[in-house]
């Protein structure tokens, strides 16, 4: 049997749960707990006996047991004592989890094409199955989930207080809100999940998506629109001298090479947001960084080169470098001005920055 002889009706089975995620929208927390839990003991005790082991992979059958069919149930059950008060979110991962995840290994399988260069046994088809997917089917939960309020209020039933106004500005109508604002929210974490469930990390997906994509949309759900609106008086010349000052240092470094053609480009436009974003003292904390890691990387480069532990293309930092030590603080920093927490989002951005140190 060929690999998608075996992959298709196990993605079916993970598809299918994904639909009992609706349910979320009449279910109270507790109820929906009992749920994901009575969905674990069944796959721990029952399903590979009904299915005749035909849902388990060649690596599997030796031990006659699947992990990952295990833990698909216990991370639904964890995200939903998670998300509690916000069962949206709670249906939101799931959708990520069942139609996101599935459809990436399906899409991968049935399109084929070229693979990630992070990851030759992923391909860039399930990656966008992933991204389109999951954004499309988190969005939905959201809302199907909040038309629990509504439901409420023209039946004089329970108000459900577990369910929160996540991707409504003010915290307004339930059934009338920003469609882009969701969106963009439920495109940043399926874009994150989609990226962690790529990564070969040997952790399984269903600990990894949950944990990025239930991550990534709890951040977007605090963002209020509203608060970038009012900044963009400040936020306007912040970016432009940002601009101009990332430039001027993006060449400087490539005269001295310090960074490589797409680590100044990259550089540049990574530091020019983050300027914009965390005005001159944000900035200052990436350029401290910066000088103390070059200097670092260069003292004593002969010797680490006749050792073998020298770092590759003479030290000059390219674009993954730049990514890699620049995301989280800007991330942090778009936060600080997006969301009513901005003391404590700019403690991260320096504790971001510390740790890249």
């Amino acid at each position: 049997m060929g690999r998608l002889g075996i992959e298709f009706p196990r993605k079916a089975v993970h598809l299918g749960v994904g639909a009992f995620a609706l349910l979320l929208r009449w279910l109270t927390p507790w109820q929906a707990a009992l749920c994901a839990l009575a969905a674990l003991l069944f796959n721990l005790l029952l399903l590979h006996r009904l299915t005749r082991r035909s849902l388990l992979r060649d690596a599997e059958r030796a031990r006659g047991f699947s992990w990952g069919i295990a833990l698909y149930p216990a991370a639904v059950l964890v995200v939903i004592l998670v998300f509690h008060r916000r069962l949206e979110l709670a249906a939101a991962v799931w959708g990520l989890l069942a139609f996101g995840d599935g459809m990436a290994t399906l899409g991968g399988l049935l399109v084929g094409g070229p693979r990630l260069p992070w990851n030759k046994e992923k391909s860039w088809a399930g990656l966008v199955a992933f991204v389109l997917w999951g954004t499309v089917a988190s969005a939905f939960l959201i809302r199907w989930t909040q038309q629990a309020v509504f439901d409420a209020a023209t039946s004089e039933a329970t108000f459900p207080d577990w369910v929160g106004g996540s991707f409504l500005e003010g915290g307004g109508s339930f059934f009338v809100g920003s469609g882009l604002f969701l969106v963009l929210g439920c495109l940043a974490a399926a874009t994150a999940a989609a990226f962690a469930e790529s990564l070969d990390a040997g952790i399984d997906d269903n600990i990894l998506v949950p944990l990025a994509g239930g991550a990534t949309l709890w951040a977007a759900a605090l963002v209020e629109p509203s608060r970038l609106a009012a900044g963009a008086a400040t936020l306007g010349p912040q970016f432009a001298w940002g601009a101009l000052v990332n430039g001027a240092l993006a060449l400087a470094a490539l005269a001295a090479r310090g960074v490589g053609r797409s680590g100044a480009i990259w550089g540049w436009v990574l530091g020019t947001a983050l300027f914009g974003l965390a005005g001159w003292r944000g900035f200052l904390m990436l350029l401290v960084f910066f000088v103390l890691g070059t200097a670092t990387t260069k003292c004593g480069y002969a010797k680490k080169a006749a050792l073998g532990i020298a770092q590759d293309r003479g030290g000059r930092r390219g674009a993954r470098n730049a990514f890699a030590n620049v995301s989280a603080g800007l991330i942090f920093a778009f936060l600080a001005v997006s969301t009513g927490h901005p003391a404590l989002l700019t403690v991260a951005v320096a504790a971001a920055f510390a740790t890249a140190t």
